[in-house]
């Protein structure tokens, strides 16, 4: 539970306040931005767990499948941006349980759980705005 919640808020970080509108630009332009925005993922997930130089290859992969994912719904978003922001953030969440799943036992958290509860909720006011503000501007599309 707490390696998820550990990968569940660097996610949410990375997703949302680290990535400004340039670093969003820059990912929308092509390879060099979403590696960027990969890049800080894996950065604050290293951040976030104790010996972080023991499972690169497990913050590699973690990389590899956020760079993936984003490059998907950039290629292939339609119109409506809702969906395809909703699938997106499905298929990071199940990666990281996937991740948590594949993880050794020593992958562990810097954090407590009783710090990392409240810094995901914390954490999911942005997400949230942002989900709105995307919500908002299908809306308007539609009118």
């Amino acid at each position: 539970m707490t390696l998820f919640a550990t990968l569940l808020l660097a996610h949410l970080l990375g997703d949302f306040p680290f990535q400004t509108n340039n670093i969003y630009r820059m990912k929308v332009q092509g390879h060099k931005g979403l590696a960027l925005h990969a890049a800080i993922h894996v950065t604050v997930t290293a951040v976030l767990i104790y010996h972080f130089w023991q499972f690169w290859p497990i913050l590699l992969l973690l990389g590899f499948l956020h760079y993936l994912t984003d490059w998907a719904k950039l290629r292939y978003s339609g119109d409506q941006l809702t969906p395809g922001f909703l699938l997106d953030q499905l298929v990071h969440v199940l990666i990281l349980v996937f991740i948590t799943l594949i993880a050794p036992q020593t992958m562990t958290s810097q954090l407590p759980l009783w710090f990392l509860l409240p810094a995901i909720a914390l954490a999911l006011i942005p997400a949230l705005l942002t989900f709105a503000y995307v919500w908002a501007s299908d809306l308007c599309k539609a009118n």
